[in-house]
């Protein structure tokens, strides 16, 4: 766990090398915003009004994950050739 928060603070800083990417970091914001979601659907009593809401923010964040992929894949594509 101590390595894990020093890898999340170090990875704040620009001049380091030995933190986590941005990439990493987005993919753990948007999980914990998803586990969020379904942790709000599973504790409350209108889940028929919210699992539209949570079945929107799932299909979102596979969506945003393949573009990050695939954005990653043409960034490193263009600079490697």
């Amino acid at each position: 766990m101590k390595q894990f928060i020093n890898n999340l603070l170090n990875s704040l800083d620009n001049k380091k090398d030995n933190g986590f990417s941005g990439k990493k970091l987005t993919i753990l914001s948007i999980m914990a915003c998803v586990i969020f979601g379904h942790y709000k659907l599973y504790n409350s009593d209108n889940w028929n009004q919210l699992f539209v809401s949570v079945l929107t923010i799932d299909f979102g964040t596979i969506l945003t994950l393949f573009g990050l992929n695939i954005t990653d894949k043409k960034i490193n594509t263009t600079n490697e050739g």
